[in-house]
């Protein structure tokens, strides 16, 4: 798993990729301290098996990707990652085990567009798309 520490170190990093590993658990709430990532925050391709944090919603100057393709989170998708208005280049949830509908406030992140991503496909996901939500 993650060391909590890990996400203490704030103000030094732009961009936090640990692709491609075999961290397992949960992604400890202190991610939210992030608040100098800029650009991209990649955890695909581990071993993750619990919720998102709510806490990824205070990543708010992040402008370009959120990727947590490939693990095994479950729950609902956090409605607090609304917040992400900057990202532009994708939020890509897919293959995990995620349940629920897909929250409106995604809708808010209109800088993703066709040409880029929302990936939430191979989840368990269920429900109406919000009108929002289709206007990506």
């Amino acid at each position: 798993s993650l060391p909590s520490e890990l996400f203490l170190m704030t103000g030094f990093l732009s961009f936090f990729r640990l692709d491609q590993n075999s961290f397992t658990g949960s992604i400890p709430t202190q991610i939210g301290s992030l608040s100098s990532l800029t650009s991209t925050l990649s955890l695909k391709t581990n071993l993750f098996d619990d919720r998102l944090p709510s806490q990824l919603g205070q990543l708010s100057n992040l402008v370009s990707s959120l990727v947590f393709t490939s693990n095994s989170f479950s729950g609902r998708i956090p409605s607090q990652l609304g917040r992400l208005t900057q990202l532009s280049a994708g939020l890509s949830l897919d293959q995990n085990s995620l349940t629920g509908s897909i929250p409106s406030q995604l809708g808010r992140l209109t800088l993703i567009t066709t040409a880029n991503n929302l990936d939430l496909d191979d989840n368990l996901l269920c429900g109406v798309i919000s009108n929002v939500v289709q206007n990506i």
